[in-house]
């Protein structure tokens, strides 16, 4: 059987360009410890269409923000601290102010981007269901 060298498919996977955002549905307040301002972009570009606010703090940004990042901790959904790229001074100030608030903070050992944000994405739908079952 002969076929035209240009057939084309009548419909389309999705009906359009844009890759469709996994991250859309995420609500809360994230507070990051340690990483590098590359991460730190990389991980805002992917949540930017997200309703999370997102708190930053790393060695580079210097102790005075890492200081006004603990008290974001007790309104936080979710602390994280990301162990590869966190001083001991800084994971340890995590670690002890998030016990005063009683929030027990997620150790993050790898340096990635993508397990970085599985366990935003993991860490608040957890919250949102405990909220919905009345478990929180």
């Amino acid at each position: 059987v002969e076929r035209a060298p240009d057939v084309q498919p009548r419909t389309r996977h999705r009906s359009s360009e844009r890759q469709p955002n996994p991250y859309a549905d995420l609500v809360g307040k994230v507070v990051v410890f340690g990483g590098h301002d590359r991460l730190e972009t990389a991980v805002r570009n992917r949540l930017r269409e997200a309703k999370v606010e997102l708190i930053w703090c790393t060695a580079q940004s210097g102790l005075n923000l890492a200081q006004q990042g603990e008290s974001h901790i007790s309104s936080a959904d979710l602390v994280l601290i990301v162990t590869g790229y966190a001083s001991h001074s800084l994971t340890e100030k995590a670690i002890q102010s998030a016990k005063k608030s009683g929030i027990a903070p997620e150790m993050i050992n790898t340096t990635g981007m993508t397990k970085l944000l599985e366990a935003i994405e993991l860490g608040l739908k957890t919250k949102l269901l405990q909220k919905r079952l009345g478990t929180s």
